[in-house]
């Protein structure tokens, strides 16, 4: 893990490829995990032209799709997010830095967990949708699973709204984040509690992390 977190610095996007072979590197990592997250970030999605897909191929690519974007969001929210959490409640009492601690955690991550929480949400409509479509097929019919409904009822709803709020806080995001990381008591809490989740995790957040805050 650590010569392709070395080699990352100098890459100006991180695929999920990059991530699964980066995780899978180190064991100790992956074990973090849960066990759902550790599925995803194993699963080898195939990535088909589109315009050669039937209607049914393309939900079930739309539906690998989010669940790869998900596992993405996870390993930034349960992982990181977390530490950095542990962090600041450990070198930020009382009170040292300017601002508090959730202050700092909303400047960095956003609303992340806002977008986890819907991404979560509209891959389980895709998946009650499909399992609806697969008894109806049962029954006898010959019919394609109605996922545009899925997409209607949050775009009614506005929901896709977390988008433009994570968007619009990408910039303080990234100057928050190098502030920290300059921080003398954040780099002594990362060294020294960092490799209990894995040996490469320093190297992680100050090259691989601030990549996948790009993501979402």
């Amino acid at each position: 893990a650590g010569n392709y977190i070395r080699n990352a610095r100098h890459s100006t996007i991180i695929s999920a490829e990059a991530v699964k072979v980066a995780m899978r590197a180190d064991k100790v990592l992956l074990d973090f995990f849960e066990q759902d997250i550790q599925q995803m970030m194993r699963m080898e999605v195939k990535w088909m032209d589109r315009s050669k897909m039937s209607y049914n191929e393309l939900v079930k690519d739309i539906m690998a799709e989010e669940t790869r974007y998900l596992s993405e969001i996870s390993v930034v929210t349960k992982v990181f997010r977390k530490f950095f959490s542990d962090a600041l409640e450990a070198i930020n009492r009382p009170q040292k830095f300017e601002d508090s601690n959730e202050k700092i955690l909303e400047n960095i991550f956003g609303n992340l967990l806002s977008v986890e929480e819907f991404t979560a949400q509209l891959l389980g409509s895709l998946e009650d949708t499909m399992e609806m479509f697969a008894d109806t097929n049962d029954a006898g019919t010959d019919k394609s699973p109605l996922v545009g409904m899925c997409f209607e009822d949050v775009a009614v709803e506005m929901e896709f709204g977390v988008y433009e709020i994570y968007a619009e806080n990408y910039t303080e995001s990234q100057t928050q984040l190098a502030d920290l990381l300059r921080k003398p008591e954040f780099n002594a809490y990362l060294k020294q509690h960092g490799s209990s989740l894995c040996s490469n995790f320093q190297e992680a957040v100050h090259y691989v992390l601030p990549k996948m805050l790009i993501e979402p």
